[in-house]
């Protein structure tokens, strides 16, 4: 019989032990982001994205992307993690050396193969907004989701998936045996 948050368990012995069950995903989300400090702010929220993807922190990652389909955010947490030992000097990092500002309308990017990406004026509304990185190629869209502001991580999932395809195409050619001139 489960009571509250906890569940009993009669022992081997007829003795009553109370273990605690597991919180749900949105709580544990939600604490994993406070966990980092940074404030629920458009900016803080690419704080907290880039501070779980460094980490490996899949909690902490769900807490601040907006919702993925099943196995994406895997992506986003291939490759190698800050270790242990260096983890309070990455925030610090990120909370003081890392430069973000919040995107302007009619601003444009030069994309691989002279494509021009440009914000545009309705993607700024009370409850989405576009973060400029001073080290990332392209902007990062956030949005308001029950008063929470997430990233939307799927132009770096795809941007990922796309580095791991031409990997993968590079390893296959790599493996063919090279035909010798005539």
């Amino acid at each position: 019989m489960a009571r509250g948050r906890e569940l009993i368990i009669i022992g081997l012995l007829g003795l009553i032990v109370t273990v605690p069950l597991p919180t749900s995903r949105a709580q544990q989300a939600k604490t994993a982001e406070k966990a980092a400090g940074f404030p629920n702010t458009p900016i803080g929220a690419v704080q907290n994205f880039i501070f779980a993807m460094a980490t490996g922190d899949e909690t902490a990652l769900l807490a601040v992307t907006q919702p993925l389909p099943k196995g994406e955010v895997e992506w986003l947490l291939k490759g190698e993690h800050v270790p242990a030992d260096q983890v309070a000097d990455f925030h610090k990092a990120v909370a003081e050396e890392m430069k973000f500002r919040i995107g302007k309308p009619g601003e444009k990017f030069t994309l691989g193969r002279g494509r021009v990406l440009e914000i545009k004026p309705e993607e700024f509304t009370p409850d989405r907004t576009v973060i400029l990185h001073e080290a990332a190629p392209l902007p990062t869209r956030v949005r308001r989701i029950e008063g929470r502001w997430k990233v939307d991580a799927t132009p770096i999932i795809a941007g990922r998936k796309a580095a791991d395809a031409v990997r993968k195409r590079n390893a296959e050619k790599a493996k063919r045996p090279t035909q010798a001139a005539p």
